[in-house]
């Protein structure tokens, strides 16, 4: 099961990203949701996995 959604972020988060990069909520099992930045290939292989 999936769903998407919107991350909030500051413009000083915003300037933390470099090209290539991507941040997105993670979820955990307990239900809590830290948002995480990382490169594009991880989140193909990680967030992304079975989609």
């Amino acid at each position: 099961m999936w769903s998407s959604g919107g991350v909030s972020f500051t413009p000083a988060g915003r300037d933390g990203l470099s090209p290539g990069q991507v941040r997105y909520d993670s979820v955990s099992q307990d239900g809590g949701a830290s948002a995480v930045t990382v490169s594009m290939a991880r989140f193909g292989t990680g967030a992304c996995h079975g989609v």
